[in-house]
């Protein structure tokens, strides 16, 4: 009977803190074991900073400076189908890209992309909601946005062939990697 009771406390603080009916914190539960990673994103007043990072063991408080740009159709055609585009620079990391495609079920990710080393299914869950995306993600070289950026280097050369091949097949038409609108920067720590 204690084990019961102390799991109905454990569920009752999960849909207080998570603020689900229990529906769809079952769902999210059970979404978690489909994936390779669940990140939980909430936010913590400034005066929790310190106590979260001694919670969360989190070493370094130094926030990394990164500039981070999205590509999309200049209609928005990418983010309304669910599909996000970014590259980003991180000083003090190399550079790096990503196609994300959100929500995703699990099961439906097709076999050959979902064995790709660079590819994470993940659940972001937060207070209130969640989703499920699979990330298609390549480090690049130092610099590499940069000169993306200035027009020394052609969009499609921050992809990989893997990257280039699953946005196409979300791209309007004809549509070209090359041909995608830049937005940002957005600078972010």
């Amino acid at each position: 009977m204690a084990a019961a009771t102390g799991s109905t406390a454990v569920l009752r603080a999960a849909q207080k803190f998570w603020q689900l009916p229990d529906a769809d914190l079952h769902a999210m539960v059970k979404l978690t074991r489909q994936v390779d990673r669940v990140e939980l994103k909430f936010v913590v007043p400034t005066s929790a900073h310190a106590r979260a990072f001694e919670v969360f063991r989190i070493a370094s408080t130094t926030p990394r400076r990164q500039r981070v740009y999205y590509l999309d159709t200049p209609d928005r055609l990418l983010h309304r189908r669910g599909v996000m585009v970014r590259v980003r620079s991180t000083r003090g990391r190399p550079d790096d890209s990503v196609v994300k495609l959100r929500p995703v079920v699990p099961a439906n990710v097709a076999p050959r992309l979902r064995q790709s080393k660079q590819l994470v299914v993940e659940v972001d869950a937060m207070p209130g909601s969640y989703v499920c995306s699979a990330a298609l993600r390549t480090r690049l070289g130092a610099d590499d946005v940069q000169r993306a950026m200035a027009h020394q280097s052609p969009l499609h050369a921050l992809f990989s062939k893997q990257q280039a091949r699953l946005l196409a097949t979300h791209l309007p038409g004809p549509g070209h990697i090359d041909d995608l609108a830049v937005l940002g920067p957005i600078e972010a720590s």
